[in-house]
C-alpha cells in the first residue's frame, strides 16, 4: 500500500501517499477549523486568520520575503478556508522548503497591527466581489433556507462586520491551531520516514497540547420548503430541488461510495439529457451530493434556466428522483461504470487527486483509503450494485422532505413561502 499514517512525537498526524515516479510533492496542512466553528459575532474570523498568517513570521519579515522563499525553492503556496476546515498548501520540488513554509506560518506567525488592518481591507474587497456571484448567492441562500445558520452563510462572514483585531487572531491561534488537531497530508515522491523526520524537525510540540473541542452543532431543517432569493439584475433563474440527507442515509452512502458515485453519475446524465436535449430548457444541469458539514448534506438537482421554465425544471428533477434503477438500461450503466473506471485510472498517479481523496475523507470523518484498494473496488462494481444505489437514492427522495429554491427575478421565483435576503448570507 502507498498510503501510510503515523502520529508523530510532536502530536501531529501524518498521512503520506508515496507515488512511484513522482517528481514533486503536494503538501497540505489540514486544520479542522472553519466558518461553522466560529462564535456568534466572530463570523469571518477563520478566513481573516488564514490571510494574516502570511504577513510576518520569525524567519520572514513580510509577505514579500515569504513569497520570494517559495519562488526560490520551486514552491507554489496558497491557503483556503472552508465551512469545516482551513487548508494550507506548500507544493514543491523538495520537501524541506514546504516544511519550513508551513511551520513558519502556522507556529511562528506574527500579527503586525498595521499589516493586519491593511489585509482586512483586501478581505472586505474580496467578499464584496463574491457578493456579485449569482451561483454563490444561490448556493448559500438555498443552504440557509434548508439548514439555517451557521451553514447557510458566507465562509467570509458578513461584509459590514469584518473587523478583527490582533488579539482575536492570537486567541484563535492559541485555542484551535494545535498540532494534535492538525493533519499533514503529503502526496508525491517523499516517503513516510522522510516526511516524519522533516515534520518532527520543523514542527514543535505545543507547550499546552490541550485544545478546545468543537461545539456540538444542531441539525435543524427549515420549515419552509419553497423559497427564493431575488436577483433582479440576473437574466437567469437558478433552480435547486434538494432532499436533505439524514445521518443514517449519509452513513449508508459512505459505506458504498463507489456505487453511489456511479449511480449519481447515471442520474445526472439522465437529468442533463432531459433538460438539454429533450426539452431544450438549459445548457447544463446535474444531480449531485453537496455537503458543507455532516449536519448539512443534501441530494439534489441544480440547473440554470429561463424564468418561465422553472416549473418544468422542477418536474424534470422530480421525475429523475422517482425513476427506479430498472429504468436505466444495462448499456447505460455499463457505460457509466467504464467512464468511472477511466477517471480513477487516468488520475492514478496524480499528486493533487491522491491528496484530494485523503482530504475529502478527513472532511467526512472517514478514514482515508489507499488508492489501490479503491481501484480494486471500482473494478468489481456490477450493474446490479449501481441499480441498487439508484433505487436507494430514489426511495430516499420519495420518502423524505423536498426543498425547492430559486434565485432570479421576482417574476421567476413566483409564489414562495420565504425570501432569503442578501444580508442573511453575507
Amino acid at each position: 500500500m502507498s498510503l501510510e499514517k503515523r502520529t508523530l512525537e510532536n502530536g501531529l498526524t501524518v498521512y503520506n501517499d508515496k507515488i512511484t515516479g513522482a517528481r514533486t510533492n503536494n503538501v497540505l496542512m489540514y486544520v479542522p477549523y472553519g466558518s461553522v466553528d466560529e462564535k456568534p459575532g466572530d463570523e469571518g474570523v477563520a478566513h481573516v486568520f488564514e490571510h494574516c498568517v502570511h504577513l510576518e513570521t520569525d524567519e520572514f519579515k513580510d509577505r514579500v520575503a515569504l513569497k520570494q522563499y517559495a519562488d526560490t525553492n520551486g514552491m507554489v503556496t496558497n491557503a483556503s478556508t472552508n465551512f469545516t476546515r482551513t487548508d494550507y498548501y506548500a507544493n514543491g520540488l523538495e520537501l524541506e522548503p514546504s516544511m519550513v513554509h508551513l511551520s513558519q506560518i502556522l507556529q511562528h506567525t506574527h500579527f503586525p497591527e498595521e499589516a493586519v488592518e491593511h489585509e482586512l481591507k483586501a478581505v472586505r474587497r474580496e467578499m464584496k466581489t463574491r457578493l456579485d456571484s449569482p451561483n454563490e448567492a444561490h448556493f448559500l441562500s438555498a443552504m440557509n433556507a434548508m439548514y439555517g445558520l451557521p451553514y447557510g452563510r458566507s465562509i467570509g462572514g458578513y461584509n459590514d462586520r469584518i473587523d478583527f483585531g490582533v488579539d482575536t487572531l492570537r486567541e484563535l491561534h492559541s485555542r484551535y491551531y494545535k498540532l494534535g488537531r492538525m493533519s499533514l497530508i503529503v502526496a508525491g515522491k517523499a516517503s513516510l520516514d522522510e516526511v516524519a523526520e522533516m515534520a518532527n524537525r520543523y514542527f514543535t510540540a505545543d507547550t499546552d497540547p490541550t485544545f478546545v473541542d468543537h461545539p456540538e452543532l444542531p441539525r435543524t431543517l427549515g420549515e419552509h420548503h419553497l423559497t427564493g432569493m431575488v436577483r433582479e439584475d440576473s437574466s437567469n433563474a437558478l433552480v435547486s430541488v434538494a432532499h436533505p440527507m439524514t445521518p443514517e442515509f449519509i452513513e449508508r452512502k459512505n459505506a458504498n461510495l463507489i456505487a453511489y458515485g456511479m449511480a449519481q453519475r447515471a442520474m445526472s446524465q439522465a437529468a442533463f439529457q432531459s433538460l438539454r436535449y429533450e426539452h431544450g430548457i438549459s445548457y447544463n444541469g446535474d444531480i449531485s451530493i453537496d455537503s458543507v458539514h455532516p449536519n448539512a448534506v443534501l441530494l439534489g438537482g441544480d440547473v440554470t434556466t429561463d424564468g418561465e421554465n422553472v416549473g418544468q425544471a422542477v418536474e424534470i428533477f422530480d421525475n429523475i428522483f422517482s425513476r427506479p434503477g430498472s429504468s436505466y438500461s444495462d448499456e447505460v450503466l455499463e457505460g457509466n461504470i467504464a467512464a468511472y473506471k477511466y477517471s480513477y485510472n487516468a488520475n492514478y498517479n496524480s499528486n493533487p487527486t491522491r491528496l484530494g481523496r485523503i482530504e475529502a475523507a478527513l472532511e467526512e470523518s472517514r478514514e482515508p483509503t489507499d488508492i489501490s484498494q479503491l481501484l480494486r473496488k471500482v473494478g468489481k462494481i456490477s450493474v446490479a450494485e449501481v441499480r441498487t444505489a439508484i433505487d436507494e437514492m430514489t426511495e430516499y427522495a420519495s420518502n423524505n422532505p423536498r426543498y425547492i429554491h430559486v434565485t432570479g427575478k421576482r417574476s421567476a421565483i413566483g409564489d414562495v413561502e420565504r425570501i432569503v435576503e442578501q444580508h442573511e448570507i453575507a
